[in-house]
């Protein structure tokens, strides 16, 4: 079936770099007429939310919902697009997504969802963890859970009056065994590749311009505002990136890289000059970064993957406070350095943390790890084009209003 009218709905203001993610770019490409529909206030209205990329000749519809009274009032974007992708979604209905499937469901449009990127110790599981720091792990969660958006990740679609993904695209060979009861046996399974690999796809022709770098993958972690809803802890900006500033000083020193900041794609250094020293701070090139550095250094970011797929030794660093910041930031930690078979090096004092065997690899680790986490198909084709090319030949015409 060929899409006409495509309806793409964000939790986050519109980035650059979402542009060609969400696969608007692509979709432009194939004259699919596309609306996307910012609904970040009404999800995290406690947060920013600031816009400020220019969208004036995009070539694509862009609104932005303030109330939910926006929603009933642009209910006819969604009654007559072919399709609409859910970037709201994750792991199953949610309190926030729930209006939107439910009008999904009073227009009878299909969507299509993306099974979240897995990653390492998603399912909290650390097996060198004691009992007692397990139930005090449990204690947080439920204190900071919410408690309604809880028992509607637990009912039924039907319950709820939402109906199953027409589309489910899967990123990885762990996502494509994970549950999501928004999946169903009419689900339409399209088994692709996750971003990381699509860019590391894009970027890979660079890896033959290596340079004396090693690539710090900024997480902007005192000032990130995903960790706001999460309830984390408040970080140190101060002690923070002198911190950083000293692990950079060895690395330089003893190992004779140029460190290079590759800043989070939502970070705004400005304001912020001596952060990282004098050393380049680059937004928007982490791919290209990575493909030419000898070292990847790293607390837990989404970038690994693309550290892995460019076969780079990646260094994991952290210290006790980011290590306990977030009761489901050890899981992360301790399962990237389980499946890298790469040490947890802490940079808590100057001195203490060991620097020996930094450009190494374990082979079969990466192997694993890009067969389990970055990739549930053999195609090396861009990633939309394997998804707009999957809807295309489903013949699903019931999902599709004539």
């Amino acid at each position: 079936m060929k899409l006409r009218r495509l309806v793409c709905i964000i939790k986050q203001p519109l980035s650059k770099r979402d542009i060609h993610r969400l696969g608007i770019t692509a979709a432009l490409e194939r004259n699919i007429e596309v609306t996307v529909i910012d609904v970040s206030d009404l999800l995290h209205p406690d947060l920013r939310n600031e816009r400020s990329l220019d969208l004036t000749d995009a070539g694509f519809n862009h609104l932005v919902f303030s109330g939910w009274g926006d929603l009933e009032e642009n209910a006819h974007i969604l009654a007559r697009a072919d399709l609409v992708v859910m970037a709201i979604v994750s792991f199953g209905p949610s309190r926030g997504a729930l209006p939107f499937l439910r009008l999904i469901a009073r227009h009878r449009t299909p969507y299509l969802i993306f099974q979240p990127q897995i990653y390492p110790r998603h399912n909290l599981a650390t097996p060198r963890q004691s009992v007692i720091s397990w139930l005090r792990d449990l204690a947080t969660r439920i204190i900071k859970m919410d408690p309604i958006n809880s028992i509607i990740a637990r009912l039924s679609p039907e319950l709820l009056g939402v109906p199953r993904a027409a589309f489910a695209v899967f990123g990885s060979a762990e996502s494509a065994i994970s549950v999501n009861p928004l999946i169903g046996p009419d689900t339409f399974r399209i088994n692709a590749h996750s971003w990381d690999y699509d860019l590391y796809l894009e970027h890979r022709s660079a890896a033959d311009q290596i340079s004396e770098t090693a690539v710090f993958l900024d997480q902007y972690l005192p000032y990130h505002e995903d960790y706001v809803p999460l309830r984390a802890a408040p970080l140190n900006a101060e002690h923070y990136y002198a911190g950083l500033r000293r692990v950079f000083d060895r690395i330089e020193n003893e190992l004779g890289l140029n460190v290079v900041i590759a800043a989070h794609p939502r970070s705004d250094y400005t304001d912020k000059p001596e952060a990282f020293g004098s050393r380049p701070v680059i937004r928007g090139e982490t791919a290209a970064l990575i493909a030419k550095s000898r070292l990847v250094i790293a607390h837990n970011s989404t970038g690994i993957g693309l550290a892995v797929a460019f076969r780079k030794p990646v260094m994991l660093i952290v210290t006790k406070e980011l290590y306990h910041r977030q009761v489901y930031e050890k899981h992360f930690y301790d399962g990237f350095a389980e499946e890298l078979g790469t040490p947890l090096r802490y940079f808590d004092q100057r001195d203490a943390m060991p620097l020996q065997g930094a450009l190494l690899i374990d082979d079969k680790a990466y192997d694993q790890y890009v067969a389990r986490y970055l990739r549930a198909s053999d195609e090396n084709r861009p990633l939309w084009d394997i998804i707009y090319d999957a809807i295309a030949a489903s013949n699903l015409s019931q999902f599709f209003k004539q």
